[in-house]
């Protein structure tokens, strides 16, 4: 707002000084006015700050009202400031063009002051309002915040005033009532037991948490709420107890995290704090639960983040690291190519008068064959390099890359295979590749899903505990809500995945290979591609006994001749 009489200021935007002059003679009363006659202009005044509305005009040289409005709209110090277009264009199409920027209005030349002024003054009006709904929102925030910290500050008390009313009391069971009322207000969840570990009480919000009335719990050892290896420590400080009679320093007082086991099998993560009351006849252990299982879900999700955003620099340096060499190996395959062109014709010649050299103990007319195969894989393969460099450097910009060229599946599979010659050969002796046939073409990135196959192939052959168990591929066609699909089925005689993995193993950084090198990336980057083809990865799995991944892509209707 302007310091003068706090009156409003309106940038007025126009090529045309008869146009500024207009306008202000319609708005100087009641307004301060700004004039600025580029789109340059203005987006330098509006960043100064003190502006409450623009009118703005499309047809200017240089940057057009429409980019001025854009880019007001990307900035954070600019965004919220009402723009209004104020223009000889009447075509709809433009109007709804610049209501999809961003614009609060559409007014078109020649202009009525009536219209103008009310246009105006309800859009200021529509700010004010906004604004101060926005100040009231950050003082209602402001008062939650100061409302939740007063409140746990009342949890803290209260948890207080339940170890004291425990430190009071010299029978647990004749003031079991008594603490019951109170602790069954308690959020966190509320559990004492005696120096053999066994449960002697426990509250609602205990209750609803591990799934257990109350009636169940009392009686049994705590470790009936704990996995391994929280099992074994919980024995262990109770032994340490019962040997030196007194409980780890490390323990009591501090909050530790756990992993909490519920009635039905669930597992989730709990903050753990203990406290210990001295009694005349040796002590009871009160333990405070706070299910963390959001809060771990969000730092989680935090550390993925920062993981990917790392990886996205990572890769864009090891993309242009890579790319160098290649670089000079693909010059050096097309070099070698054209000097193999011209000289086999020489050896050929020389072969027909020499029919007995041989060459690395190769008849010299293999040799030439080998040599003019290698020659060409070492040029493929440098442009595979590029393909697959270009893919990654999309993938970490969120660029889903060019998905637009028609793709034959069984031969991104049979080049897969292919390029795992030597791992399918090193760990399994029963490989097979069971092509329908009769699959209709994708449209989508061949070295993409190259890459998935790839990826699936090498985790099935790495599930394998011998050479005698086998991964086999088959193709073939189906149907999904009357649309053509293409199914490729990846199965393995492997190791297999116990359920509760099942929902992990596609997300980020998630292995079960770290010994081996594993990055948890291959089946996240995969299912990635697969949804930015429209398609799905899913899975199968029985432990010791195997995995079945299915890929399912949309085919295309029609395939242009």
């Amino acid at each position: 707002m302007s310091l003068f009489l706090d009156r409003p200021n309106i940038l007025l935007v126009d090529d045309l000084p008869g146009n500024i002059l207009v306008l202000a003679g319609l708005l100087d009363t009641h307004y301060e006015i700004s004039v600025a006659t580029s789109g340059q202009e203005a987006l330098e005044i509006a960043s100064l700050g003190g502006i409450d509305l623009i009118l703005l005009d499309i047809l200017m040289p240089g940057i057009s009202g429409y980019e001025v409005c854009r880019i007001l709209k990307e900035r954070e110090e600019t965004k919220e400031i009402p723009v209004i277009f104020v223009t000889s264009k009447n075509d709809p199409w433009d109007e709804t063009k610049g209501l999809g920027l961003g614009a609060v209005d559409f007014l078109t030349k020649p202009v009525r002051a009536q219209i103008v002024q009310a246009r105006v003054k309800t859009h200021l009006d529509l700010k004010k309002k906004s604004d101060s709904l926005k100040k009231l929102a950050h003082e209602l925030e402001q008062r939650v915040e100061q409302r939740t910290q007063e409140l746990q500050t009342t949890v803290n008390l209260l948890s207080k005033e339940v170890d004291e009313r425990i430190r009071a009391e010299q029978a647990l069971t004749s003031n079991q009532a008594k603490l019951q009322a109170i602790v069954d207000t308690a959020v966190d969840g509320i559990i004492t037991i005696n120096e053999q570990g066994v449960i002697e009480f426990v509250n609602v919000a205990g209750e609803k948490m591990f799934g257990y009335d109350a009636g169940e719990l009392v009686g049994q050892n705590l470790t009936l709420l704990m996995t391994s290896p929280d099992r074994e420590r919980h024995d262990n400080y109770l032994q340490h107890y019962r040997i030196n009679g007194k409980s780890p320093q490390s323990i009591v007082g501090s909050s530790r995290e756990i992993i909490g086991l519920r009635k039905d099998g669930t597992l989730f993560s709990i903050e753990l704090g203990v406290a210990e009351v001295k009694l005349e006849k040796g002590s009871l252990f009160t333990g405070m639960l706070r299910d963390i299982t959001e809060r771990k879900v969000a730092e989680e999700t935090a550390i993925r983040n920062a993981r990917l955003a790392s990886l996205g620099t990572l890769a864009a340096g090891v993309a242009h690291e890579i790319n160098n060499p290649n670089n000079a190996i693909g010059f050096s395959a097309a070099t070698l190519t054209r000097l193999w062109q011209g000289f086999s014709p020489h050896l050929r010649a020389y072969q027909k008068e020499n029919s007995s050299v041989e060459i690395c103990g190769l008849g010299l007319d293999e040799a030439l064959e080998t040599t003019a195969e290698l020659v060409g894989e070492v040029g493929e393969n440098s442009r595979r390099i590029s393909a697959i460099v270009a893919n990654l450097k999309h993938m970490t910009r969120g660029d889903v890359g060019n998905l637009d060229r028609v793709v034959d599946i069984d031969e991104s599979l049979r080049s897969a295979v292919a390029l795992l010659k030597n791992v399918i050969q090193k760990q399994t002796d029963h490989f097979s590749l069971n092509q329908s046939g009769n699959l209709r073409p994708i449209k989508g990135n061949f070295q993409q899903l190259e890459q998935v196959f790839i990826n699936l192939i090498q985790n099935a052959l790495q599930s394998l505990p011998s050479r005698d168990k086998g991964v086999s591929i088959t193709t073939k066609m189906s149907q999904q809500d009357n649309r053509p699909m293409v199914e490729v089925w990846v199965q393995d005689q492997g190791s297999g995945i116990s359920g509760d993995r099942m929902d992990l193993i596609t997300k980020p950084f998630y292995t079960t290979k770290e010994e081996q090198g594993g990055t948890g990336l291959g089946l996240s980057i995969s299912k990635t591609i697969l949804d930015n083809h429209n398609g799905s990865l899913t899975f199968q799995s029985t432990p010791n006994q195997g995995t079945t991944a299915l890929v399912r892509l949309p085919a295309m209707r029609q395939v242009s001749s």
